[in-house]
């Protein structure tokens, strides 16, 4: 099985003893979580599904962002923080990191406009992330270990594709926990069958 390290996605999925009530707010039911940084240090990600059904000029003050990305869908990619930051499939953007093959991280945001304006990049290309999740040295992998998550290996295609770049409704949450869980097969599949039955 692929192991959490920088661009795997966590799926969530509930352990055998989960028995979640309607109030416990559960913040990562199905979800998916790209994974950036993983170490002793710090473990970061972004939650992939969860559509903030407001753009980019809704949620941010509008004079801190290029407007080249005024109508940029927002992400909410976990409960911590209240940085904007970018995943995309563009390696030239300046001071971008590599997580997988095809799959970039954060950058210079005025470059990746400038190269969207000039056309050497489409805003379907980025996915802006508002906020993060991230854990503590050694709860990710206690939490794996429990059964909180399954790990799965991702594809730009999983992230620029799948995932809409246009404001949905928040089903695309349960629906793309779903298919992922699926591809995974096996018991994780059938997890996945429950779950969304009983929605």
């Amino acid at each position: 099985a692929p192991k959490a390290e920088p661009g795997c996605v966590l799926v969530w999925s509930p352990p055998p003893s989960y028995k979640a009530k309607p109030t416990d707010g559960d913040y990562f039911k199905h979800t998916a979580v790209l994974l950036v940084e993983h170490s002793d240090v710090v473990t970061t990600g972004f939650v992939l599904n969860q559509p903030s059904m407001h753009t980019v000029e809704e949620a941010v003050a509008i004079n801190t962002l290029p407007a080249a990305f005024t109508n940029a869908p927002v992400f909410i990619g976990g409960p911590i923080g209240s940085s904007l930051e970018m995943l995309h499939r563009v390696p030239s953007v300046r001071n971008c990191t590599k997580i997988a093959s095809g799959i970039y991280y954060g950058g210079d945001i005025n470059h990746a406009a400038s190269l969207i304006e000039s056309g050497q990049a489409k805003i379907d290309d980025f996915r802006l992330m508002y906020r993060f999740a991230g854990w503590y040295p050694g709860q990710l992998d206690d939490e794996i270990a429990a059964g909180y998550w399954r790990v799965s290996r991702t594809s730009p295609g999983l992230i620029f594709d799948k995932l809409p770049s246009h404001l949905v409704t928040p089903l695309v949450r349960p629906d793309f926990w779903g298919s992922l869980m699926s591809l995974l097969g096996g018991e994780a599949s059938r997890v996945a069958q429950r779950e969304i039955a009983s929605l």
